[in-house]
């Protein structure tokens, strides 16, 4: 080996090492920044409850990526069912992602007699995915849709406001457009 290719090398694991240094800097910063905006998400979710149909409005403004995955026919759905949604950070104590199945019927849990048998035909089974990007979904619900609720929110009132307006100059030009009846006396 040169000594110009073992130079690259430490250069190289020395990008590395400052690397995994600015993920952990980043990864503090999202920690802070949800210690300090829990009490303010709480506030928020507590005025908005208060308000009907937030949140069906706040997806009305979605950004396209979120957008895609609203079809019209969901417009109805959301107004008549979407009451609150909230994002829920969370570190499991070893940092291992892992999925737990849970089933449900008629919104309780039902006990899965058996759950020990399930794990040894897991080798077995195959999964497809009925909503493949579903996660692209989340992560742009949880990091621009969630925090920025507000914003959406009071763009789809402005946008209310100024269909309003337009609606009543349209009406207002439409009455000073229209002939004047003439006034008769009477003799």
């Amino acid at each position: 080996m040169s000594a110009e290719n073992i130079d690259g090398a430490v250069f190289y694991e020395q990008l590395e090492n400052l690397e995994d240094e600015f993920e952990e800097v980043e990864l503090e910063l999202l920690r802070q920044q949800a210690k300090l905006t829990k009490d303010l998400y709480a506030k928020r979710a507590k005025v908005i409850a208060q308000i009907p149909s937030f949140w069906p409005l706040v997806f009305e403004q979605a950004p396209p990526d979120i957008d895609e995955y609203v079809q019209p026919t969901d417009s109805a759905v959301l107004l008549s069912s979407l009451v609150d949604l909230s994002v829920e950070r969370f570190e499991l104590p070893d940092g291992d992602p892992r999925s737990k199945r849970q089933a449900r019927k008629e919104g309780k849990p039902v006990e899965d007699e058996d759950e020990e048998d399930d794990e040894d035909d897991d080798e077995d089974e195959y999964e497809m995915e009925i909503f493949p990007t579903a996660d692209d979904l989340a992560v742009c619900i949880a990091e621009d849709l969630w925090p920025g609720a507000i914003k959406y929110f009071l763009t789809a009132q402005e946008m209310d406001g100024q269909s309003d307006l337009s609606f009543e100059s349209d009406e207002e030009m439409d009455e000073a457009e229209a002939p004047q009846p003439s006034k008769k006396r009477k003799a």
